[in-house]
């Protein structure tokens, strides 16, 4: 047998290449070849690696089911194709450092998915069925595997190029679980009794008029014309500063079509006038007036006023009580008529994500002889931490911790790796709203 695969050696190799070759090419047809081929729309080029919209699309698929407002949906498609972006840098840096995945490995992926199981067995109905309803090629899929895979390569390899030293190991256990007992002192804005008078009020409105002012939004004409002379006609002479009759009047931008909202978010004191032709009829937007801000009388928003005095008057205070407490609490005295919540046996972790401490902070809490901590913004005021117990609990499986610290450790490693690569590289986002 041993000698009958030397002497077939390259006949064998072939025949796996051939098997791997068909495999990325037995979903195709002709839409598929042309793909290929054919220029692709870039929403993002990391050097010369595109990101397509169809990539893009793809993987917004799975927030599909999602109820998001425009908005909302805009910044997530912008955070999607930021992690597309980064993962490009990382597939590129890998492929520079001689990672290749191999047509096999992707075979593998796709072929043990469940999602294109029947029975247990791979089904290429299940797979073409999952290529037609995500509106991807079979090549597309295979360079998305291809790609993750790749990366999963390099953090592998990182991993294995991590490493953590006993002292560190049990210095970064103390940090997340050393246990504190003690007080959280609370001090409420809201408790704080103010006396306001009308002077105070107005002085305030004086000096942060500019919190109570109202914008302006801007105003727009339009012109739908269907006569293309007609058009230009409207068009040159709002552009020498004539005035001309008719034109349909809009108060911002929000019952503009989209690319009449386009046009009308790029228009200027300077540049006031645009046209566009859409369907066959031709759109002449011109900006009629510029938005502003409008500075109401006091008595106008003397309700708001005094709501934003007593917010910023009311924090102002209750921090200044907070630092008292700590100077009650440092002479070895109980703070009266403060709110307190006790804790014990409380991982330093856990404080950690209830109070802004910072990775000084932490070190502090943790290493340190000191007993106050604070002021820190807390809910709806400050809050003053007294320590006055700290123990330290082993974790129970040191294993298992050192697997979490090598994996934290090899992500901030490819961080590192992935900002000097961003440097290194040309990267150029062309994602736009109407995308």
């Amino acid at each position: 047998m041993y000698t009958l695969f030397q002497k077939h050696k390259k006949l064998i190799a072939y025949i796996t290449a051939f098997v791997s070759l068909s495999f990325l090419f037995w979903m195709f047809n002709v839409g598929d070849f042309q793909e290929m081929f054919t220029p692709k729309k870039c929403v993002a080029k990391v050097e010369d690696s595109c990101i397509t919209l169809r990539e893009l699309r793809f993987y917004m698929l799975r927030f599909a089911n999602q109820n998001l407002s425009e908005e909302e949906f805009k910044a997530l498609e912008r955070q999607v194709l930021n992690s597309l972006v980064v993962r490009e840098m990382g597939v590129k840096k890998a492929k520079e450092m001689g990672i290749v995945v191999s047509d096999q490995e992707v075979a593998k992926v796709i072929t043990s998915d469940p999602q294109f199981q029947r029975n247990g067995k791979f089904d290429i109905n299940l797979y073409k069925e999952f290529l037609e309803r995500t509106g991807i090629t079979a090549v597309e899929y295979e360079t998305f595997i291809r790609k993750e895979l790749t990366l999963q390569r390099l953090l592998e390899i990182l991993k294995e190029l991590t490493y953590v030293s006993e002292k560190e190991l049990e210095t970064l256990s103390k940090l997340q679980n050393t246990l504190i007992n003690g007080t959280l002192f609370v001090i409420d804005e809201k408790s704080i009794d103010l006396k306001v008078s009308e002077e105070d009020l107005k002085e305030f409105f004086e000096k942060n008029k500019d919190i109570f002012a109202k914008r302006e939004p801007p105003v727009y004409r339009v012109w739908e014309v269907k006569d293309k002379k007609e058009a230009h006609r409207i068009y040159t002479s709002l552009k020498k500063g004539k005035i001309i009759e008719g034109g349909k009047h809009f108060k911002g931008d929000t019952d503009l079509s989209p690319p009449l909202r386009k046009l009308a978010q790029n228009l200027t004191p300077q540049e006031r006038v645009n046209i566009v032709k859409e369907k066959g009829i031709y759109y002449v937007i011109f900006l009629e007036k510029e938005p502003s801000l409008k500075i109401p009388s006091f008595n106008e928003v003397k309700d708001k006023v005094k709501e934003e005095f007593l917010k910023k008057k009311g924090r102002d205070l209750a921090r200044q009580k907070a630092l008292d407490v700590m100077d009650i609490l440092e002479k070895g005295q109980e703070p009266k008529g403060v709110r307190k919540i006790r804790f014990s046996d409380t991982r330093s972790e856990e404080i950690a994500r209830i109070l802004p401490l910072g990775r000084d902070g932490l070190i502090d809490l943790v290493f340190s002889k000191k007993q106050l901590f604070g002021p820190f913004p807390f809910m709806d005021g400050f809050a003053v931490l007294h320590v006055e117990k700290r123990d330290y609990k082993k974790p129970e499986d040191l294993a298992v911790f050192r697997n979490l610290v090598i994996e934290e450790k090899t992500s901030d490693l490819l961080n590192l790796l992935l900002e000097k690569t961003g440097k290194e590289y040309e990267v150029d986002v062309r994602l736009k709203s109407d995308l």
